[in-house]
């Protein structure tokens, strides 16, 4: 009988360990399921985060690029204008030259020679007017040129939003690491 007793007894003592034995392996396979998982989001996450490094590195290129087209504009624009005001200086000296010829030799009573030198200026200054219309127009790209570098020199759209898009993807980051760190602790 105290065998018998004791025979019950440890088969209610094999069934509780065989029951806890089971639960505890459901509990580790669940946990190492959630390690995996948890491993997984953490390679997501730092895949996105580099492929999010990767676009800004080429947005930062893009913005550099088009810096330097704008300042190589900005330059061609400054020269452009710069040239035109030599041109129409120096015109407006020849017509100032030729009128004063001019003026001579009408008071010479040489009218042939005063005629061509006020063609002369005439000429002089309608080349003059043509290029002050071109110098607008030159002023005109310089200033976009100008416009075009301001926008250009600070930061680009692009960089700024996907700066904003890296820290969320960190945040993350940080989070499924967490998460990770949880699971391996639940585990051990």
């Amino acid at each position: 009988s105290d065998l018998a007793f004791e025979a019950v007894l440890n088969t209610k003592y094999l069934d509780q360990f065989k029951t806890l034995s089971k639960a505890a392996l459901k509990g580790f396979e669940k946990a190492d399921k959630d390690i995996k998982k948890a491993e997984s989001d953490v390679k997501k996450a730092e895949k996105s985060v580099k492929s999010i490094k990767g676009k800004i590195e080429h947005a930062k290129a893009k913005a550099e690029a088009a810096k330097k087209k704008a300042n190589h504009d900005l330059d061609s624009a400054k020269s452009k204008v710069d040239s035109l005001s030599r041109q129409i200086s120096d015109k407006k000296q020849k017509a100032h030259d030729h009128r004063k010829k001019a003026k001579k030799y009408a008071k010479k009573i040489k009218l042939s020679k005063a005629a061509k030198y006020e063609a002369e200026a005439v000429a002089e200054e309608a080349e003059a007017k043509t290029l002050e219309a071109a110098k607008k127009t030159a002023q005109w790209a310089l200033n976009a040129a100008k416009k075009t570098v301001s926008a250009a020199t600070k930061a680009s759209p692009e960089v700024i939003a996907l700066e904003a898009e890296l820290k969320t993807a960190e945040a993350g980051l940080k989070v499924a690491e967490g998460v990770l760190e949880a699971a391996r602790a639940v585990n051990k």
